[in-house]
């Protein structure tokens, strides 16, 4: 009878891991799983940046401003940059040099005597394009100069003209073939004063 206690014994045993087994496999198949809609996630609210305006840096804020009433306009130029001017007595042209460590850098020269085409005249060529300085529409001009009585003296030239106010503006740089960045700037901060 030890046999057969020890198996019935092993018999219930199994029967009841059976259905231990049993009970917690349907328990687990028929408890409804939660849909997506219904899953709740707690997170962590995510500050929102409000995007902030992008400014250039002025990098013409430490320059000098030249102003010139009888012409009406201003420029902004460095401060290592000289200045001289001349005109006639009249009143009704002159120039401004701007010179760096004694060499001219550039010049803007200005005329009320002119023709329609004098700006062609004077700078011996048509206009290669337009560019827009101080919110008006300028001929640009990049040619090589040669004088015809001194023959040694020879260079090229960038111009930019315009008419305002009955008046010629002319821009020269002379001894380049391209503008320098700052050159660039300075022309950027010209401006008709009238």
């Amino acid at each position: 009878m030890q046999k057969g206690s020890a198996l019935i014994f092993l018999l219930v045993g199994i029967v009841v891991l059976a259905a231990i087994g049993g009970a917690f496999y349907l328990g687990r198949s028929t408890t409804p799983k939660p849909s997506p809609a219904q899953v709740v996630t707690s997170q962590t609210p995510q500050p929102t940046s409000t995007p902030q305006p992008f400014s250039v840096p002025d990098e013409t804020i430490n320059w000098k401003t030249y102003t010139n009433n009888l012409f009406n306009f201003s420029l902004k130029y460095p401060p290592d940059l000289l200045y001289s001017s001349a005109g006639n007595d009249s009143g009704n042209s002159g120039y401004i040099t701007f010179e760096r460590y004694s060499k001219e850098y550039f010049t803007l020269s200005l005329s009320d005597d002119f023709a329609p085409t004098s700006a062609e005249n004077f700078m011996g060529s048509k206009p290669l394009s337009k560019r827009i300085i101080g919110g008006k529409e300028w001929d640009y001009y990049n040619f090589y100069y040669q004088d015809k009585l001194i023959k040694s003296l020879n260079y090229n030239v960038i111009a930019f003209t315009t008419v305002n106010n009955n008046f010629l503006y002319s821009f020269v740089f002379n001894n380049q073939t391209k503008l320098t960045s700052e050159q660039d700037q300075i022309l950027s901060t010209f401006k008709f004063t009238q």
